[in-house]
């Protein structure tokens, strides 16, 4: 028997034209997008949240990929908005089991798991 559990994400808001890109990929079925937005426009915060949409309606493996693992977590660990949240902010504390340096594991109800790999490892790795 399963229980089925109900989440509700709205801590996050999004800007007027930050709805059109969320849109895209959580309704329309696009797989990939090209936000041209100036600094300070929220691009990390729209793109992580929906990211963390699209893990809790289809099980996967989000990767959320930086040019080196220093970035990523001065991004998502360290990072605040204008608003005063964290990235991590925005997981209800119901979907996190697990928080393993680099990696956010979501429970039974998902089953997805978000993670931010160390990049730069790999340094003669093709650019893209």
């Amino acid at each position: 028997m399963s229980i089925m559990q109900t989440v509700h994400l709205n801590r996050f808001k999004p800007r007027p034209y930050q709805i059109p890109i969320m849109d895209a990929i959580l309704n329309k079925g696009y797989k990939r997008v090209l936000c041209i937005l100036p600094r300070r426009a929220g691009k990390d915060v729209c793109a992580f949240n929906t990211m963390l949409r699209a893990a809790l309606k289809k099980i996967g493996v989000y990767y959320y990929i930086f040019p080196t693992y220093s970035q990523g977590k001065k991004v998502i660990w360290d990072s605040i908005t204008n608003s005063g949240e964290r990235f991590l902010d925005y997981i209800p504390s119901e979907l996190i089991t697990a928080i393993l340096g680099i990696f956010l594991i979501h429970p039974h109800s998902c089953n997805s798991i978000n993670a931010l790999p160390q990049l730069d490892v790999f340094p003669n790795a093709p650019p893209g």
